[in-house]
């Protein structure tokens, strides 16, 4: 961490200069909770039209959903999207708009087998072709998901393997070069942070891009915990790359937040740690009531 950095965060705790510091939010509306856990939760087209529309005009800058409907055909797996980002960007033409990976866990989970090059992403370039999103969610490598049982290992009934292959990064980067989209950058491991970093050094980063941190409770099976010195690690790494800190809030709760700044309008946050046990926190879970910080 540079001296700069450790002034900042140094100086972060008053008033004054967290009220001066530019304020981006992002949104995300569901995640993979559905009524049956939460009656609030949107499913319907209807209804997410008008949650994504609710946290807009609440004053997100930054909006994702999800379908959950894992769909092999990308024109299908685009269509829930496509009803739903239509109107809401007839009201927000400027707002940035994105939709999750499309990824079918009965197959990474019971079959235990990958989809083909692309195809977790091809609904990204039908979006984006439509002028619809432009972002896309740019996964990079490799996750075990899982939760602990009382024996100290993964429970079977909810482990997969999360993973995406060198040929879903190159499909996925192409759409960004096509269409000129952002990308939303996940960071579940330090693999995934190598696998970033290496695209910055080497110029291929898209614009536009942003990093999601993940930091994971004890009993899940994947993510660093959520200490200060996992954080301090991702900035370590990020050091030399390109990616410098614009802002980082203070820990509250041993929590960790903030945002990086790179070249040509790139840009990393990251996430706290879990507000409920057994869960990891992430943007699907914040609302409205949580913000990034970022720098100009």
């Amino acid at each position: 961490m540079s001296m700069e950095q450790k002034k900042f965060i140094k100086t972060l705790g008053s008033k004054l200069v967290v009220e001066d510091i530019p304020v981006v939010l992002e949104c995300g509306i569901n995640g993979s909770v559905t009524k049956a856990k939460n009656p609030n939760a949107p499913e319907t087209v209807e209804e997410h039209i008008a949650e994504m529309i609710r946290v807009l005009d609440a004053g997100a800058t930054i909006a994702h959903n999800h379908s959950n409907q894992w769909l092999d055909d990308p024109e299908q797996a685009a269509q829930f999207y496509m009803d739903v980002f239509g109107p809401v960007r007839e009201k927000y033409p400027h707002a940035i708009i994105y939709a999750t990976v499309n990824i079918d866990a009965k197959a990474l989970h019971e079959e235990r087998r990958p989809w083909a090059p692309g195809k977790m992403a091809a609904h990204h370039r039908v979006l984006a072709k439509a002028g619809l999103a432009n972002m896309v969610l740019f996964e990079t490598g490799v996750a075990p998901v899982s939760v602990f049982d009382k024996d100290g290992i993964a429970k079977d009934d909810i482990y997969f393997v999360y993973q995406f292959w060198p040929e879903d990064n190159r499909y996925t980067r192409q759409i960004c070069t096509d269409f000129g989209t952002g990308a939303a950058f996940s960071v579940y491991e330090p693999g995934w942070m190598k696998n970033i970093i290496a695209m910055a050094r080497a110029g291929t980063l898209p614009r536009g891009s942003k990093l999601n941190l993940y930091f994971g409770a004890d009993n899940l099976g994947a993510m660093a915990p959520p200490i200060p010195e996992a954080l301090e690690l991702y900035l370590k790494m990020m050091e030399g790359a390109g990616l410098e800190v614009g802002g980082l809030l203070p820990w509250q709760r041993r929590e960790c937040h903030g945002y990086a700044a790179g070249p040509n309008g790139t840009g990393a946050w990251w996430e706290p740690s879990s507000r409920s046990r057994g869960r990891h926190h992430r943007t699907e879970q914040c609302g409205a009531d949580r913000t990034r910080q970022k720098t100009r």
